[in-house]
Formats: structure tokens, sequence, C-alpha cells
């Protein structure tokens, strides 16, 4: 009979550890299909990381380019307000000759 009750409490135990067994392996898969999951995000964020990579470059790029084109336009202005400032002033010349002209044309007339 004792080794009848030793024989029971072997099975309750091989039965017990057939259940622990089981969900162990049942946990495993789970653990197993997370890992997967998180490898595909991973790779995911990856592929997500290299298009941003890109894009800034390309954003880089442009702005380096419309930095130059800045630059030339406030070349071009300056060259622009010099040529107003240098017509300013021949324009003013071209008037102080006008007024001369004219008072010289006048004293010619009086005479």
């Amino acid at each position: 009979e004792e080794l009848q009750q030793e024989r029971d409490d072997l099975k309750t135990q091989v039965v017990e550890l057939g259940t622990e067994v089981e969900q162990t392996l049942t946990e495993n898969e789970a653990l197993k299909e997370e890992r997967e999951t998180l490898l595909q995000d991973l790779e995911s964020l990856r592929g997500e990381s290299t298009q941003l990579k890109a894009e800034k470059e390309h954003l880089n790029k442009q702005i380096e380019e419309m930095e130059v084109q800045l630059a030339n336009l406030t070349e071009e202005k300056e060259g622009v307000l010099q040529e107003r400032l240098q017509s300013s002033d021949s324009l003013g010349e071209l008037k102080d000759q006008y007024s001369q002209l004219q008072v010289e044309n006048e004293t010619v007339q009086v005479e």
C-alpha cells in the first residue's frame, strides 16, 4: 500500500510537471512571438530612420541652395542700391548743370 501511495504521488508529480512544462512552453512561444514582433518593429524603425536621414539630407541641401540664392540676391540688391545711389548723384549733377545753364541763358538774354 505504501508503494501504491508513492506511485500515486509520483503520478501526481508527473502530471503537475507536465502541466508546468506545457505552461512553460506556452509562455516560451508567447515570448518568441513578442520577440518577433519587436524585431519587426525595430526593422520598421530602422527603415523610417533611414528615410528620415535621407529627407534631412535633402532638406539640408535645399537650405544650402537657398543660402546661396539669398547671398546672390543680397549681392544683387546691393548692386542695385549702388546703381540707384550713383543715378541719384548723377541726377543731382544734371539738375545743377541744368540750373547753371538756365542762369547762363538768362544772363545771355539780358545782355
